[in-house]
């Protein structure tokens, strides 16, 4: 009984090793290390293209962070956006006094308020004080507020800031703000007060407004009580405009594309799968060229790839199946050619002109394209430019920014793996992954920098050009299989076999405590 205990622990300790061990750095097809700057809780790094193109799968579920014990760690994978600048505008406003005949009348704002407001052909407004009349104004009229011309700030108004003249008032004075665009129609923006108290050399001045963030032509400045209102010698505008910076891009290295059999100036392009490109760069290495082109792209399907077991790796070198190759890259359809096989069509990513003139020392050589996925792309150049040079030319393409977070446990280095064709998503969510928050990590110098070594991969130069019959590099492992099933079934047999001992030995003990019932 205690050798088959001992036994059963061996095997159940077999199993749990096997278990924990299920993938291992070795398990992978591409690795490289991973440099980390400092010491961290987390290590946050950019993933290059050429290490993306090495997964099997697009969304990069065979992804894997490892420590130099060989043990898998906890990762997020985030897809960069666009960040959201603000930037702050200010502006000058005019201002113009608004007197009234008395302390409950509205504001005037004609000539013998002494404003004169005029409007040309297109409309524009055009505010003067009257000289003449300002004796009888400050004789005879309540200066009951002020008019702010907010003509020149080109944003939604946010904060007022108004200059003061030095005087000995002080005290809290109220005020209430409209605005407009056409001096006619006036609406309430807010009410308010300015704050200038000066004691034992102390003082306390409060003359920012905070404004609703509209815009508006036109600024009035009204004093609940014009008595005892201060003077105002100027007045600044701000505000703040919101703009989308650039959205982060990762650029792939560079690689030259394949001529399109039967046709002139067309080249085409195998991704590993299907991507979603954003932008295209032409490598111009030739000066006065101009190119006009037109950039295809398509989902290459798999009823094509199995027509084309025979291309050689390099895609399209078959002459002797020339038509045939030829209308599978048009997306032509072949004569008795199976509707399951049906190819789908090539969809226009973008056109341009792609130019080098060195004379006026301009180049072009990058365009937008519709971030459609696809995986096969096509360069179309009119026979009316220079072309792009004797040789097929070679591009670059942008995706959008992935970024690798992983926690730091165990020692370094700590590596990157990829290339299982049989692996699962093992990514957590960035909130899982910190349960603080990204930015709590980052102010606290948790959140380390870390590069990926490209170098370290054992085929370092991305194969983007695959051909349609290329064999899988990262077969699952079959004996770890047949070594798990192996275990489990000697398992079986082992519980088998305790069980009817335990049964023996309980059926002895009875008939030897009652031996008369035999």
């Amino acid at each position: 009984m205690k050798t088959i205990s001992i036994l059963a622990g061996a095997l159940l300790a077999g199993i749990a090793i096997h278990a924990t061990s299920a993938e291992q750095l070795s398990d992978f097809a591409y690795r490289s290390a991973i440099e980390t700057d400092g010491k961290a809780s987390w290590y946050q790094v950019d993933l290059p293209v050429s290490v993306r193109w090495n997964a099997k799968h697009a969304d990069l579920r065979d992804l894997r962070v490892f420590n130099a014990a060989g043990e898998p760690l906890p990762f997020a994978l985030t897809t960069s956006s666009a960040q959201v600048v603000r930037d702050q505008r200010e502006a000058s406003g005019r201002i113009f006094p608004l007197y009234a005949t008395s302390v409950e009348s509205e504001p005037d704002m004609t000539l013998g308020g002494g404003l004169r407001v005029r409007k040309d052909a297109r409309g524009n407004v055009e505010i003067e004080v009257s000289p003449d009349t300002l004796v009888v104004r400050k004789e005879n009229k309540v200066l009951r507020g002020w008019l702010i011309d907010a003509s020149a700030a080109d944003f939604a108004l946010e904060r007022l800031q108004l200059d003061l003249a030095p005087s000995e008032q002080e005290g809290f004075f109220r005020f209430y703000i409209e605005a407009s665009d056409d001096l006619e129609h006036w609406n309430t923006w807010r009410e308010g007060q300015l704050v200038r108290l000066n004691f034992d050399g102390q003082s306390i001045l409060q003359r920012e407004i905070n404004l609703p963030g509209r815009k508006a032509r036109y600024l009035r400045l009204i004093w609940h009580d014009a008595l005892a209102a201060p003077v105002v010698s100027g007045a600044r505008l701000s505000g703040d405009v919101i703009r989308t910076g650039e959205l982060p891009l990762a650029w792939s290295p560079a690689v030259a594309g394949e001529p399109v059999p039967g046709e002139e100036l067309e080249y085409i392009w195998n991704l590993p799968f299907s991507l979603s490109p954003v932008r295209v760069r032409i490598v111009m290495e030739e000066d006065n060229v101009l190119a006009p082109v037109v950039v295809l792209g398509r989902n290459f399907s798999p009823a094509s790839a199995a027509s084309g077991e025979k291309a050689s790796k390099t895609g399209y070198a078959d002459r002797q199946d020339g038509r045939r190759i030829r209308d599978v890259i048009r997306g032509g359809r072949r004569t008795h050619r199976n509707p399951a096989e049906t190819e789908p069509s090539w969809q226009m990513l973008a056109s341009g002109v792609f130019y080098r003139l060195p004379a006026n020392e301009t180049m072009e050589n990058e365009l937008a394209l519709s971030a459609i996925p696809v995986n096969q792309l096509r360069l179309r150049i009119d026979p009316r430019g220079s072309g792009l040079g004797r040789s097929a030319p070679r591009i670059e393409l942008a995706l959008q920014n992935e970024k690798l977070t992983f926690l730091a446990r165990g020692q370094a280095p700590y590596w990157l793996a990829l290339g299982k064709a049989d692996a699962q998503a093992a990514n957590l969510p960035l909130t899982t992954l910190i349960p603080g928050g990204i930015a709590q990590a980052q102010q606290s110098s948790q959140l380390g920098r870390a590069r990926i070594l490209e170098t370290g991969f054992p085929n370092p130069e991305p194969a983007l050009l695959l051909s349609s019959g290329s064999e899988d590099r990262a077969q699952p492992r079959e004996s770890r299989k047949i070594v798990l099933w192996a275990i489990l079934i000697a398992g079986v047999l082992l519980l088998g076999i305790m069980t009817l001992s335990l049964s023996r030995s309980m059926k002895k003990e009875r008939e030897a405590s009652d031996p008369k019932g035999q």
